[in-house]
């Protein structure tokens, strides 16, 4: 058996972190910082190393996370690569990506027959205090004086975007090329023995509560109220048990596939069998919408119920198998019917149409993103009583007069 490398040379290092969704405000790629980053610490490398190209430097997944699986290229690195530096944040322990990926590392690290090599080189991309992070990270030094004490008061994420913070920027990544050099040439990793597969490993963090929850409720009939003459095949005993896309491969209810992605963006979710508005007025509420349910009276009753809800803190998506004969020639129907409530007044404007699984993954992370940032801009602040005071500001001794 050929081993995961196929000959090819492995990257000194994997850098691992939590992708940022793009949001409704978000100007151009919200991950360019770290793609920046990267390409900066790959050229540091690359002028004091003999290695010839940057994929020989390091390895960085721009695919956006959408859960379930990795791309072979991202299995072949995490197998092969030498360092392993995880961007910490607070997303970071959030992502169940981050979580799997961290746990391959771990196994590589128990093949080592003597003491493992220190190979995880974490760098605070923004604080997260000590007593918030998962257990396991603990073990490993994160706090190391030789990136610069900035680093760890506020994280590469400020130092790169501050002009005037740009020297303790570049000290800090040149220093961190070093001792990724170092530890790829003095100590490297063990190669895993096979390429890993996503569903194989667990996610190390996944006792980490997520700082983010969102309701999810399937607006579906169940097998004892569908439409008269309504296929069954697609529907279970709950509403839960719902999936709109099943076939003989997948058997999974989609409202359970939707929290399997939710974790992957680090958010816990939590799966309603019955659509009630104090909920989603609690929590950003996602809405997962057969198009049948326009033809089941308490369906859709429960659905008219979430006008009383501010609308900006609801996301519905309406779920279309166009596999599915009988909802194709019932379609003119159905979006008649459905254009009564979720086309008219806002609610229109955060309903989608999702078309299959694979739109659902990728459309998904941007819709979750817009959502929360309604949601936190129109909900009702809550400071504590008393006076206003006004928020302190550090100075830098430049500053002072």
């Amino acid at each position: 058996m050929s081993s995961p490398s196929e000959g090819r040379q492995a990257p000194y290092f994997f850098l691992s972190y939590a992708h940022t969704p793009g949001g409704e405000s978000s100007v151009g790629n919200p991950n360019k910082w770290v793609y920046r980053f990267f390409d900066e610490l790959c050229r540091d490398i690359l002028e004091m190393t003999a290695l010839r190209r940057v994929s020989e430097v390091g390895f960085l997944d721009q695919r956006l996370q959408g859960g379930h699986s990795w791309s072979a290229e991202v299995s072949r690195a995490l197998a092969t690569c030498k360092v392993f530096v995880p961007l910490f944040s607070p997303r970071y322990f959030e992502s169940e990506s981050c979580g799997k990926e961290w746990s391959v590392i771990q196994a590589r690290l128990r093949a080592h027959h003597r003491d493992p090599p220190p190979v995880i080189l974490p760098v605070i991309w923004y604080p997260v205090e000590s007593s918030r992070m998962p257990p396991q990270v603990h073990e490993i030094q994160y706090a190391d004086s030789r990136l610069g004490t900035r680093l760890q008061g506020e994280g590469l994420y400020s130092l790169i975007k501050i002009s005037s913070r740009r020297q303790a920027y570049r000290r800090t990544v040149l220093e961190l090329a070093r001792r990724i050099i170092q530890a790829a040439e003095l100590s490297p990793l063990c190669e895993a023995a096979s390429l890993p597969d996503y569903s194989s490993f667990d996610n190390a963090f996944a006792d980490y509560r997520a700082a983010r929850t969102m309701e999810v409720f399937a607006a579906a009939p169940d097998l004892q109220n569908l439409p008269r003459d309504r296929d069954p095949y697609y529907y279970g005993r709950t509403s839960v048990e719902w999936n709109p896309f099943r076939n003989k491969g997948d058997h999974e209810p989609i409202a359970s596939r939707v929290a399997s992605l939710l974790r992957a963006q680090g958010i816990h979710s939590d799966l309603g069998e019955q659509i009630r508005p104090v909920l989603a007025a609690e929590h950003p509420a996602l809405i997962l919408v057969d198009p049948w349910a326009v033809e089941v009276p308490d369906v859709l009753g429960a659905l008219r119920s979430l006008s009383d809800t501010a609308a900006s803190s609801l996301l519905f998506l309406v779920l279309w198998n166009h596999a599915d004969k009988q909802t194709v020639n019932a379609e003119v129907r159905l979006r008649d019917s459905l254009s009564a409530f979720l086309g008219a007044g806002p609610v229109r404007l955060f309903a989608h149409d999702i078309a299959s699984v694979k739109e659902l993954q990728e459309n998904l992370p941007r819709n979750l993103a817009r959502t929360f940032e309604r949601y936190l801009r129109r909900t009702p602040a809550h400071p504590p009583s008393g006076p206003v005071v006004k928020r302190p500001r550090l100075l830098a001794p430049n500053e002072f007069e």
